[in-house]
């Protein structure tokens, strides 16, 4: 009896440790951060994932958050690759990280950032480079949100919008060769987003695609592109609701590729000035006198134009900055200089 009372308490003292590991196997298990990675949770990068042969992380869940926080995904520029890919999934979050961590980079895949049927996606705060083709698209996806992230020297475009229904807020374009922002069907909302150098083709393209194509634009830039700022696409039939402060700056204005006669749904005449002292543009009812942070600061005086050159109210020889000038100088009076100082060296006129 006493054998079989140790071994009773032996076993006693067993099971929960075996219901313990029981419920660690059965747990599942951390992901480890590695090119291809199936993401099913919410993840924070801790460090650069580089080298990818194939895509970066691959979302396969509702509901995820995607950190970069500050690190970076880089590829081989290979095709049929992705940074990040998203199919099917619902409520996607993905950040490039906070200000103090810096922004999170998606780089040299196909496509940084690639959505198909995705729903309620927001992208925010990501650096996205030298990718093969796009930076971003999204293609037959709703609500997709991309804010404050920047899009440079994707060979393609830096945004493509296809046939979704996005909202696209302060965002720049820099440097992408062929188009930058690149919309062609679905419900889009730009405004305050910057297409800057490259885009031999366009800054802003506007097209039809397979569903009902309408685009709302305010405060948008184009600035200093090879092509054209904005272009509407041989016979675009979409609706164009333009809220104004649309611009472009060193570059061609407004193009339709449409049928002669048809007039271009968007016209920047009347906005086109955005006379703002510090939005970078000298405009033509700044000057140097009026606005130096957009159109430099002011001369010297030329002490003999007639011109208040340097902004300080005061005119040629009238001008502390001409006491010395030869234009302004005048002998003195015999006996006004007594005692021969500075003063007297030079008279004004």
């Amino acid at each position: 009896m006493n054998t079989l009372h140790a071994q009773n308490t032996a076993l006693a003292r067993l099971v929960p440790a075996i219901a313990a590991l029981m419920v660690w196997l059965s747990a599942s298990p951390a992901m480890v951060l590695a090119c291809g990675l199936v993401v099913t949770e919410d993840i924070k990068l801790e460090s650069d994932l580089l080298d990818c042969p194939g895509d970066g992380l691959i979302v396969a869940a509702d509901g995820v958050t995607i950190d970069l926080d500050g690190h970076s995904i880089v590829g081989f520029r290979n095709e049929r690759t992705a940074g990040i890919r998203a199919v099917g999934v619902n409520d996607l979050t993905i950040t490039g990280g906070t200000i103090v961590t810096g922004r999170g980079t998606i780089a040299a895949f196909e496509r940084g950032i690639y959505l198909y049927d995705a729903e309620d996606v927001e992208i925010e705060y990501v650096e996205v480079n030298a990718n093969r083709y796009e930076g971003l698209l999204a293609y037959k996806s709703t609500d997709v949100l991309v804010t404050d992230s920047d899009f440079t020297n994707n060979s393609r475009s830096a945004i493509w919008i296809y046939d979704t229904s996005a909202q696209l807020t302060g965002n720049l374009g820099e440097d992408n060769p062929n188009r930058t922002f690149y919309l062609s069907g679905g419900h889009v909302t730009m405004d305050g987003n910057v297409a800057r150098g490259g885009a031999y083709y366009s800054a802003f393209t506007f097209a039809n695609g397979y569903t009902d194509s309408s685009y709302t634009l305010t405060n948008n830039l184009a600035e200093s592109v090879s092509g054209v700022g904005y272009l509407f696409a041989w016979g675009f039939t979409g609706e164009v609701v333009d809220e104004g402060g649309n611009r472009a700056v060193n570059t061609g204005s407004v193009e339709c590729w449409t049928e002669e006669g048809t007039s271009c749904p968007l016209d920047l005449t009347a906005d086109a000035s955005w006379d703002e002292c510090g939005n970078g543009v000298c405009e033509a009812e700044e000057s140097v006198c009026s606005c130096a942070a957009d159109c430099g600061l002011p001369p010297t005086e030329d002490c003999g134009d007639g011109i208040d050159n340097d902004c300080d109210d005061d005119m040629d020889c009238g001008d502390a900055d001409c006491a010395l000038a030869e234009i302004c100088y005048i002998e003195p009076v015999p006996g006004d200089c007594a005692f021969h100082d500075a003063a007297c060296a030079r008279h004004r006129r």
